[in-house]
């Protein structure tokens, strides 16, 4: 018994003999991760030996869900900007039309996804809108000047200079060159003030909506007017920009299918599917997104000025690159599409008005 215990016992280690290393962490991560490995897939039933399943990719995982995970799986799902991202940022800023020309040819597990581009560069434009939005609106005038109703209202001037003229203006009698018969009667006269502010002559009780439903004309003269009063009062200039901002992203994410739409209709020779024509109108969006961005960040008023010229010259070039036409007919059907869209902004612009004085 005593030789079979001595048998079992450790031997002791050569004097000359290594010590066996820790451990490294990513040992330890591994040693933890195949603890907590299943043999089978818990979403498709198959075997699954390693870390991820063979037939539907699932990792494969075992513990419970825990905030942190379901936190990390959705900025995993929509805002991944992994080594993808600089490979498809810098193609997208200097190579207009060649993301739209990879992702068409089949070459895409090496970009991010047009959709998720869009969607990246977009919700980070609107912060960087939100966060520089008292910068880019704001006036630095103070005082106060006087409504049509007689209330004063606070405003912004430099001086009492200014300010005084601001007052003589709203005081003084209307000019008929300026104003033309009928200007004072019911209706909704929206006129910025200089200072940036509200409307000062739109009053709630001036509101009318005439649509031909009278259950809908209530509703939309009760939404307006108190939309209208909320803004007359203060603080209504901030309340009024940053609802603006809010609705701003549905009205141009509502533009993408336009802009693709008429793509469609001027190349409809070429065999194209529309799907084709809407990658290429994410990844011009993201463009726009992602140089109004930029300039934005700097905060420098010599780039926002030239941002409309490089958006021109860029759907220029990534249309005769992606559609591969003439410099001319391309130069045609570029003047055309950005005619059309401007008209569809208009739309949109009204789209932000209704949510925003509706909703």
């Amino acid at each position: 018994m005593m030789a079979e215990a001595d048998a079992r016992a450790p031997k002791p280690l050569p004097a000359d003999s290594p010590v066996p290393a820790k451990p490294t962490r990513a040992q330890k991560r591994e040693q933890a991760r195949a603890a907590r490995r299943s043999p089978v897939c818990l979403n498709c039933g198959e075997l699954t030996p390693g870390n991820y399943c063979i037939h539907c990719g699932q990792p494969n995982e075992t513990y419970r869900v825990s905030t942190r995970k379901l936190v990390a799986d959705f900025i995993n799902d929509y805002f991944t900007v992994d080594l993808k991202f600089p490979k498809s940022v810098l193609p997208l800023l200097f190579k207009p039309g060649f993301l739209t020309n990879e992702y068409i040819a089949g070459r895409r597990a090496r970009y991010i996804a047009p959709l998720r581009m869009y969607l990246f560069v977009s919700v980070l434009y609107f912060v960087i809108l939100g966060f520089f939005s008292n910068t880019l609106f704001d006036n630095p005038n103070d005082g106060t000047v006087q409504t049509d109703a007689g209330a004063d209202t606070p405003a912004k001037v430099l001086d009492n200079s200014k300010a005084t003229r601001k007052t003589d203006n709203a005081l003084k009698p209307p000019n008929p060159k300026l104003d033309p018969p009928g200007a004072d009667q019911k209706g909704v006269n929206v006129r910025m003030g200089d200072d940036g502010s509200l409307p000062l002559d739109i009053k709630p009780e001036d509101v009318e909506v005439d649509t031909g439903n009278p259950d809908l004309d209530r509703y939309l003269v009760k939404q307006i007017r108190a939309k209208v009063e909320d803004y007359r009062a203060p603080g209504g200039r901030d309340r009024l920009i940053r609802d603006v901002e809010d609705n701003l992203p549905i009205a141009v994410f509502t533009l993408l299918p336009v802009f693709a739409l008429l793509l469609k209709v001027f190349y409809w020779r070429n065999g194209r599917y529309y799907a084709e024509h809407l990658i290429f109108s994410l990844h011009f969006h993201a463009f726009i997104f992602l140089t109004l961005g930029l300039a934005t960040l700097v905060n420098s008023n010599l780039l926002l000025p030239w941002t409309p010229a490089a958006h021109l010259l860029y759907l220029f070039v990534a249309m005769m690159t992606v559609y591969r036409q003439g410099w001319l007919k391309t130069l045609v059907k570029c003047s055309l599409l950005v005619t059309g869209y401007g008209i569809a902004i208009i739309y949109s612009m009204a789209l932000v008005a209704f949510l925003t004085f509706v909703f």
